[in-house]
Formats: structure tokens, sequence, C-alpha cells
């Protein structure tokens, strides 16, 4: 029960400070809808995982001390993988798996074409820079990790 109360505070402060965020630079919300780029590859985000823990000799689905499991470890950060198409759940999970695990929050998006950088950065580039955490892209058709 403790685990999903945790979780619910985190993603519900997301929530109020993306809604904040709106509302105090007299912005509507964006009304532009993501269309995913075609698939060029039939892995799963899990495979993903694995294969960029490998490349980047990081560890991949690390426990937590309560019972979660962050995506990947580096030596300094907690990282949350992710399709672009679900920024706003990377967020939460990010800024949660650094805490518990004492590293800096980042998430690392699997990037199919340049449309999908633009989407993320419409949604969360703002509330990425200002709680700092990384974004990391990672292209999937080329399977390295791009700037």
């Amino acid at each position: 029960m403790r685990k999903i109360q945790y979780a619910a505070m985190v993603f519900a402060c997301v929530a109020l400070f993306l809604g904040s965020q709106c509302v105090s630079q007299n912005e509507q919300p964006s009304t532009l809808r993501y269309t995913p780029a075609p698939k060029v590859s039939s892995l799963t985000e899990p495979a993903y995982t694995q294969i960029i823990a490998k490349q980047m000799d990081w560890e991949a689905e690390v426990r937590t001390s309560i019972g979660t499991r962050c995506d990947l470890v580096s030596d300094t950060l907690a990282i949350e993988v992710e399709w672009p198409s679900k920024p706003y759940e990377a967020v939460g999970q990010s800024l949660s798996y650094a805490q518990l695990l004492g590293k800096q929050p980042a998430i690392l998006f699997l990037q199919r074409d340049q449309s999908d950088r633009k989407f993320v950065q419409d949604r969360v580039g703002k509330v990425c820079d200002r709680l700092a955490i990384q974004i990391i892209w990672y292209d999937v058709p080329s399977k390295k990790i791009i700037q």
C-alpha cells in the first residue's frame, strides 16, 4: 500500500506542476497530437533497455528499496527508458527512482525520428529543465545514443 501511495504522490505533484506551468504563463496546453513514426523495429522497451545497458556499461532493471525497478542506472543517473508517446509518466518515475537511489534523474527517450523530439520538448521540456531532469536520446534506427 505504501508503494502505491508514494507513486500516487509523485504523479500528483508532477500533474500539479504541469498544470501550473500552463496557467502561470498564460499559455494554453498544446493541441498537437502525437503521431508515432513508422516502426523501424519490433523490439520492445525492455529489449532496448538491455541493449543500451550493454552498450553503455550501465545496470538494467535495478530494484529500489520499495521494490520498484529503475530501467537503467549509471554512476550518477537513475534513468527511466520510455517511448516519446508517454513523456508525462517518465517525469514522475525518473524523480522517484533518483530519490530512492540517491542519483540524478534522467529520461532516455527511444527516438524513431525527429518529430519525436518536438513532441517531447513541447510536452515536458520546460518541466525537465526546471526539475533538473536530464533528457537522453537513443536513436532506434542506428541503435546509438545521440545528442
